[in-house]
This record gives C-alpha cells, sequence and structure tokens, in this order.
C-alpha cells in the first residue's frame, strides 16, 4: 500500500513509477474507488483488460431455498439520515450501457430506467423504459403490466404504434387457434379451425348478437363458405369497372328464402360473362329466374 498525494493505492509488486500495479484505488479527494484502475471516475470504478472467466461485477448467493443474488438500487429525496419520499417521475435505477467512439469519447448506447407513476405509505408503481442511443425511448412497460412499443401509453397488454410482421412459418393465434398462415404472393391467407366461426361485424358488436355483415363458417350453421347478412358485398369495390371474376360464385341464402339454382337448394348462382352480371335462382314454386344486369 502507499499513499501518494490524495490516492491510497493498494497493490502488489515494487513501488517504482512503473512496475507497481494498483489493485485497489481510493481517492480522498472525492472518495471513488477504483478496482484495476487507477483514476476511478464514479463512486466505484471496476475496469478490467481480461476476457479470461469471470470479470467485471460479480454476485453470488448459495442457499438451500430459492433467494438469489442481487442488485439492489435504493432512490430516496432528503439525506441518508433523513430521507425523504420520492416523487412522481423520479428515476428509481438506471442501467447505462455506453461505448468508445470513434474520437475516443463514450457515447450512449443504450439504457434500462424504472420511474415512478405512484408514490404512497409503504407503497410504490413503477414503469419501466427502454431507450436505445439517441436516448428515445422505444419500449415501455406499466405498472399495470402493459406493454407499450412505440407508444409511452399502453392502453392494452401489448400495444404498438406501428406496423406488426409475423415471418413466415410462423402463425397468429387467439385463444391458441390459428387464424392467420401468413401471405402468397399478393394476398393474405387467412385461416381459422374446422370448428371456429369467423365474423365481420360492426364494431361494438361481440360475441353472437346482431347484425354481423360477413361470418366465415366451415363446419357449423349455416354450412356455408361465406353467409351474408344484411350488408352487401363488393367486389372490385375501388373500381367502378366490372369485376374480374375467375369462374362462378355460389351464395347461399338461409333458408327462409326459399331460393335455389341449378347446383342445390337455397343457392344463388352469380356469374359474369364478361359484359353482363347474371343472377339465376328458383322461387318457391320452382319457377327458374335469371336476372342480368347491364352497366350504364
Amino acid at each position: 500500500a502507499t499513499n501518494q498525494g490524495d490516492t491510497l493505492r493498494v497493490g502488489s509488486g515494487l513501488y517504482d513509477g512503473t512496475m507497481f500495479k494498483p489493485f485497489l484505488v481510493v481517492k480522498s479527494l472525492d472518495g471513488n474507488v477504483g478496482i484495476d484502475c487507477s483514476d476511478p471516475r464514479g463512486s466505484l470504478e471496476v475496469s478490467t483488460d481480461t476476457i479470461q472467466g469471470f470479470r467485471g461485477i460479480t454476485t453470488a448467493q448459495y442457499y438451500d431455498g430459492p433467494h438469489s443474488a442481487v442488485l439492489w438500487m435504493i432512490k430516496g429525496r432528503g439525506t441518508r439520515a433523513t430521507p425523504a419520499p420520492v416523487q412522481i417521475g423520479d428515476n428509481l435505477g438506471t442501467i447505462v450501457m455506453d461505448g468508445v467512439t470513434n474520437d475516443g469519447t463514450i457515447a450512449a448506447g443504450a439504457s434500462i430506467n424504472t420511474v415512478v407513476e405512484t408514490v404512497g405509505a409503504g407503497t410504490l408503481s413503477t414503469y419501466m423504459t427502454f431507450a436505445t442511443a439517441t436516448g428515445v425511448e422505444h419500449m415501455r412497460i406499466t405498472g399495470a403490466g402493459n406493454v407499450g412499443i412505440g407508444t409511452s401509453i399502453p392502453a392494452y397488454p401489448l400495444d404498438v404504434n406501428g406496423d406488426v410482421n409475423i415471418s413466415a412459418g410462423h402463425v397468429y393465434r387467439i385463444n391458441g387457434q390459428p387464424i392467420g398462415t401468413g401471405v402468397s404472393g399478393n394476398s393474405i391467407d387467412l385461416a381459422i379451425s374446422a370448428a371456429s366461426t369467423l365474423h365481420l361485424q360492426p364494431a361494438g358488436i361481440s360475441g353472437s348478437q346482431y347484425p354481423r355483415m360477413a361470418s366465415l363458417n366451415p363446419a357449423g350453421t349455416p354450412y356455408t363458405p361465406l353467409y351474408i347478412d344484411g350488408s352487401p358485398l363488393y367486389l372490385n369495390a375501388s373500381t367502378p369497372a366490372a369485376p374480374t371474376i375467375a369462374g362462378p360464385l355460389i351464395w347461399t341464402m338461409s333458408a327462409a328464402n326459399a331460393l335455389d339454382a341449378t347446383a342445390g337448394p337455397n343457392q344463388i348462382y352469380v356469374y359474369w360473362s364478361g359484359a353482363q352480371l347474371g343472377l339465376r335462382f328458383k322461387d318457391a314454386g320452382g319457377m327458374s329466374h335469371l336476372v342480368l344486369l347491364t352497366p350504364s
């Protein structure tokens, strides 16, 4: 050990100005402590130039129970002798990861921060933020457990302000059931299980309530590929020209309408001849009807 000026150094070897290697440095000027560094910049700085084995700060816990080692951060206002409560917006702890840049300066890399949401008698509520090099927050976890990506006020368990992509080979699920299988060309493949129904209905309508605009029900009532309930179906609605249809469409109506087409009971046969749109069906008396719609 040696006292050089205002610094206490503890190391090994003979001190001749070059051979002495300080393992522990205590600066009396500011009280900073350095381990394996001669000029600590913070209250405690640990430095190493090796990549072997354990390095940096290691904390361990050996106990016959579920407890683990802890990195503990405590924030309070006032002084240690007479602490005062934290306030809303106070930072309780921050993990900062920086790096040395091309000009030798240290620049911000990323940070994880914990901030006070509410404070009471013996209770705290906090949120966590995740920021990258620019210091801009990109993700937040609120005290209620909501996760926001691209938003600082997530209102749902997962609230995303931006595009969401699901890679090929993966599916989007609701209650464990897949409803999407990806994209084929310029189309979106939407899949539901054989025992499920996909309803398209106005906002605010849920469950089995009506009116539904459309239902896709591969295995249940009304046993039809597409069931239209009360609202029209537009094909190629963005273009006023005639729709392009590769083949005939079969629209199945409810049994109460008693409509029939050539393919079977309770159906309307729809076709496009290139100049006219045709509807063919049978009325309740079995009379076949053909309606041709000619664009004006």
